[in-house]
């Protein structure tokens, strides 16, 4: 449920602000994850978790530049996506779904957030099925890569290391398309985004290099 709410209300959020300042917001979901895990998981934050924290949002302001609109729902809507996907990351951690290989908690997750994307979108008259063989293509290519392998990555790595330590290392994401922006298409390394990506790697770093926290990032109460 969480994890199809959160692309159904990102998109949203897409149709009234800038995508920019849509994305940004979203990409609060690591301190979503951290309050989520101290007020209900009675975790603690330790020194270097409140310094990454830091860092991430940081560089993530720096890497987006807000949109002219920035109109309050929209806002909102695309931060609970974010808290949404927080919630989606905090209950895949504590599922019990460790033994389970990842690519069967990913067919299972993708087909039921199938199910419901699908449903609300023939419930709103915005299921579409003529839209040709580029958006079919394009659309097989996001759902094999940017779902179906991202989504088996994720969910491993995140067994591995726990809620917060995925969701901070995750913020590659933002950095990524940076990079290949700069790569691919030729766009300006600005000061700002230099300044974005120092921050996101700085905080990635700190984060991996931990040694006194355990399995699931946040110390115990």
């Amino acid at each position: 449920v969480f994890y199809t709410l959160t692309p159904v209300l990102l998109y949203l959020s897409y149709s009234v602000i800038g995508a920019g300042l849509a994305t940004t917001l979203h990409f609060s979901y690591p301190v979503a994850v951290i309050l989520i895990m101290a007020l209900f998981f009675r975790a603690r934050l330790t020194p270097r978790q409140a310094v990454c924290t830091v860092l991430c949002v940081a560089g993530i302001l720096l890497l987006y530049t807000p949109g002219e609109r920035a109109e309050a729902t929209g806002m909102a809507i695309a931060l609970v996506s974010g808290i949404t996907y927080a919630l989606y990351i905090v209950l895949l951690g504590r599922s019990g779904l460790r033994s389970i290989p990842p690519l069967v908690v990913t067919f299972w997750v993708a087909l039921f957030s199938a199910l419901g994307a699908g449903a609300f979108a023939a419930l709103t008259g915005e299921l579409r099925l003529d839209q040709g063989w580029q958006a079919w293509a394009a659309e097989a290519g996001l759902g094999m890569f940017s779902t179906v392998l991202a989504m088996a990555l994720f969910q491993e790595g995140l067994f591995l290391c726990g809620e917060v330590r995925a969701a901070l290392l995750s913020n590659f994401e933002p950095l990524t398309g940076v990079l290949i922006g700069i790569a691919v298409f030729h766009e300006a390394l600005t000061a700002r985004i230099a300044a974005g990506i120092v921050c996101i790697l700085l905080s990635t770093a700190l984060v991996s290099l931990s040694r006194r926290e355990g399995g699931h990032a946040l110390a115990p109460d």
